[in-house]
């Protein structure tokens, strides 16, 4: 299995978010973490998710994308920017919905400052109980279902087992 990073930059309030490898529900605490101060930051103008190098992404990091769609909307930004060329990944977010809610390009900008990769920092590690991992996974994937109604079929289950699990003050099991 790949493993999976993630880095950031900001620059005059742009940000870069850009995930690498297989990623999956255990960058989730990060990933969530750094949106919620990235949406809630007074300077921020907009964002690009570089998925250039992931070569998978599971729903609740499509939950986290959905996040940032909605986030941006609810701001008034324009659309965010996807930077994604790896065929799978792309089904995955198209699928999903999330194609109407960002602009997807194939490739990450050549020559503008607010992309340059030697800016980029890694996520800070945050450590999460069980319960926490498990409200954040529940809120992607209800964000998911906010965002398209066709993902309400798809997440129904995930979504009721997971609320159980936070019922009875459970984690992931």
């Amino acid at each position: 299995m790949s493993t999976s990073n993630a880095q950031y930059a900001v620059h005059d309030g742009s940000y870069v978010i850009k995930l690498s490898g297989n990623v999956r529900m255990t960058l989730c605490a990060e990933l969530d973490s750094f949106v919620e101060t990235m949406l809630g930051d007074a300077e921020f103008s907009g964002v690009l998710l570089d998925l250039t190098h992931a070569t998978a992404v599971d729903s609740t990091t499509l939950g986290l994308f959905a996040k940032i769609a909605l986030g941006c909307a609810e701001k008034g930004q324009e659309k965010p920017l996807m930077a994604c060329s790896a065929e799978d990944v792309l089904l995955m977010v198209k699928s999903m919905g999330l194609g109407r809610h960002f602009v997807i390009i194939g490739a990450m900008p050549d020559g503008d400052e607010r992309f340059d990769a030697s800016d980029l920092r890694n996520l800070p590690q945050i450590d999460s109980s069980q319960q926490e991992v498990c409200r954040r996974v529940l809120e992607a994937h209800q964000i998911l279902i906010k965002l398209d109604e066709n993902n309400q079929h798809v997440f129904r289950d995930v979504v009721a087992l997971l609320e159980k699990e936070q019922q009875m003050g459970k984690g992931l099991s």
